[in-house]
């Protein structure tokens, strides 16, 4: 297992991060980030609150801008928002007055304007269906739970068939029992259409990193490198109960939860070495 991310050579596709850098109001937020995310490539950001994973996730999109290094896509510098990257949060964007239908085919229309209205429809209406909405798509959002809302965010994207997919701790907002049967819908969806999308999911959930990704990065609570880059060696799908007992999975989640533990008493220590206590 790698416990640093070390990028592989960059190819003339996917995501490549470069020695970036971005600070916000005299905080440096990321700082010597390297990472490649390769075409068709699940990865899971993960970390705590604050570790700058959102940030990263909008200089993907083209939604900041580094304050030194470069991000690029298809071997492109990135430079603004385009449709081939949608970003996906907890907060579901949908037009309260329209249906769920027509939110899903203004946004194909608006993506995909030579596209046929009839198809846009049928287009959408597909895509209702495999996230369960069959039955409430002339529904307003305002008429729909949290849950239901958050599927129609999910199809919307998934109709536009971005070639990637940013994900910004989507579930964080649901209970529990919510989360688990969300993640399972989250799982089955991305499992559908992901051997021709690129997806990268920002949680704090190492259990969700751990049951959805093929690669794993973990940011910590300090601006630096990645501590740590690792794939997670169970193919997809995944049955949830029994990934959850498999030896490879233990390991995989011991491995990172002590990467974090020994990064916070490295923190600590320095801390303490140069005079500033127990506070961080």
């Amino acid at each position: 297992m790698t416990t640093a991310a070390r990028p592989p050579a960059a190819g003339n596709a996917g995501f490549a991060v470069d020695n970036l850098r971005f600070a916000r109001q005299g905080r440096t937020v990321l700082a010597d980030l390297h990472l490649r995310v390769a075409p068709g490539e699940f990865v899971c950001l993960y970390g705590p609150a604050g570790c700058g994973k959102s940030v990263l996730l909008r200089l993907l999109a083209g939604l900041e801008i580094p304050s030194f290094g470069s991000v690029s896509f298809a071997g492109r510098p990135v430079a603004g928002q385009d449709i081939e990257r949608g970003l996906i949060v907890h907060d579901s964007g949908l037009f309260p007055w329209l249906s769920l239908t027509d939110n899903l085919v203004m946004a194909i229309d608006a993506a995909h304007p030579d596209l046929p209205a009839a198809h846009s429809r049928k287009r959408a209406t597909d895509y209702l269906a495999l996230a369960g909405l069959h039955a409430v798509g002339d529904k307003h959002p305002l008429e729909l739970s949290q849950d239901l809302r958050f599927r129609g965010t999910l199809a919307r994207a998934l109709a536009l068939d971005s070639p990637v997919l940013l994900l910004d701790d989507p579930l964080c907002v649901f209970e529990a029992s919510e989360r688990s049967e969300l993640q399972e819908l989250l799982a089955t969806l991305l499992d559908a259409v992901q051997p021709r999308r690129t997806i990268i999911l920002a949680t704090q959930d190492i259990d969700e990193a751990l049951a959805l990704a093929d690669r794993i990065i973990g940011l910590g609570p300090a601006a630096g490198p990645a501590l740590v880059d690792v794939g997670v060696p169970v193919p997809r799908p995944r049955e949830r109960n029994a990934l959850y007992d498999a030896p490879q999975f233990q390991a995989l989640r011991r491995h990172i939860n002590d990467s974090y533990r020994q990064e916070r008493r490295q923190r600590l220590a320095a801390r303490e070495f140069f005079g500033f206590g127990e506070g961080i």
